[in-house]
Parts: structure tokens; sequence; C-alpha cells
């Protein structure tokens, strides 16, 4: 469905101007009566409808409010690789559903000057064209880790020893932590620092060629989301 995000979707007649209106009407070309589903970013979503096009604006009619629940809370905590993909690590989380998205700068981070701006704006664009009712939180913590949540468990995945893979269920009402690395791994400084400053840490290794970042987000995020 054609999605739009909005903060507040609650006017009876919602406005649209800047950038929601620039997607609508030049990249989408929506009509008169085309149905669009507004997003607020915490969970609430609207369907409307396109009352009236103007040069610089479109009103939307809209119908009833509906607030959704988050199926999992999974966080992600990520050494930040190069921009281009961290900017596809950005895409999949909005895509699959990460709550918070945490930046640290470990030894070999290839991104340390992250802009916060460009980023909001890669969440926004993915969680638009995923409906996804969540934007998550991108929160830089630089070189100190201090997270405030107490996770049920934290997962590192890990390619530099031989781990054994425990079969568990996890309960879907709790928090969790992924942690994923450089693209050159976490140095064993990184891993020692992980395993004093983040609570319930269990270190995770799959059968797997050495990944990219983006991939091992999704393959790490889906490996946990099978246990939920």
């Amino acid at each position: 469905m054609i999605a739009c995000f909005i903060e507040d979707i609650y006017p009876e007649e919602i406005e649209v101007e800047g950038e929601a209106f620039i997607h609508l009407n030049s990249s989408l070309r929506v009509k008169v009566d085309d149905e669009v589903l507004i997003l607020d970013g915490r969970g609430g979503t609207r369907r409307t409808r396109v009352k009236s096009i103007g040069k610089k604006k479109l009103f939307l009619e809209s119908g009833s409010v509906e607030t959704k629940k988050r199926s999992f809370n999974l966080d992600l905590l990520i050494s930040p690789p190069k921009r281009d993909a961290f900017n596809d690590c950005l895409r999949f989380c909005a895509e699959i559903g990460i709550r918070n998205i945490y930046t640290f700068e470990s030894e070999y981070c290839q991104n340390k000057k992250i802009d916060e701006q460009r980023c909001l704006k890669v969440l926004k664009s993915a969680l638009i064209q995923s409906n996804n009712p969540f934007l998550p939180n991108l929160i830089k913590l630089g070189k100190n880790i201090n997270l405030e949540t107490d996770y049920q468990k934290s997962f590192l995945f890990h390619l530099n020893q031989e781990i054994p893979t425990k079969e568990e269920k996890l309960e879907k009402d709790k928090d969790y932590l992924l942690i994923i690395g450089p693209e050159g791994g976490f140095s064993e400084i990184d891993t020692e620092y992980l395993k004093t400053n983040i609570n319930a840490l269990e270190l995770i290794q799959l059968p797997t060629p050495i990944m990219r970042a983006p991939t091992a987000l999704c393959v790490a995020s889906g490996w946990i989301l099978s246990k939920i």
C-alpha cells in the first residue's frame, strides 16, 4: 500500500507538504481518492484518502486510527561499516523491525562520522517502503557502551573461534540485543570490553563464510527471530 511518514496522524484532515508531499505527488503520483497509509513511527497508523492536490501541498481525508504493538523487542549494537554498507544496515533495520540502533566505535570501526539527519532520511524511506509502523531509534554511543535496558540475552556473532550454538527458545516479550562488528570483526580488546559491559552476553558462531555487515545483520536477526 502507498504509505507516508507523518508524525501527527490525528487531525481529521491531514495537510501534507515538504518532503512528504514530493514523495506522494512526484514519486508516487497519487491521485484524488487514492488510499494512503499514514505512519507516525511510534506504532500509530491511519488509513486515509487523497482529498485534494495543490502545487505545494495535498490534503488527506482521515479514517480510523490503529495502534500496533511490537511483535518482538530486538535492539542492534553495531560498529558502523563504510557509508553504503551502513545505509543498507539502516534500511534492513527498518524493514526487519529493529527497535533501537546503537552505534559503537570499535577498534576497527570504518565509519566514525555518522550524519544523523541523513541516516534518519534513510530510515524513514525504508519505513515507508516496508509499511513498518515503528521507526528505529538511532543512538550514538561513541567509544563507551552504557545501555540502560536489562536484556534477557545479548548475542555477539563471532568468527574467530569455535563456539557451540545452544538450542533454546526465547520469550517473546523480553528484550534482546544483537551485536554486529565491523567487517574486519571485533578485536580481542573490543570482545573483552563487550563481555565486561554487556549483560547476559552469548557468543554465537554460525556455519557461514565471512559476511558483509548488512548480510550478517539479516542472517543474525533471522536466527534470533526464529527462536522467538
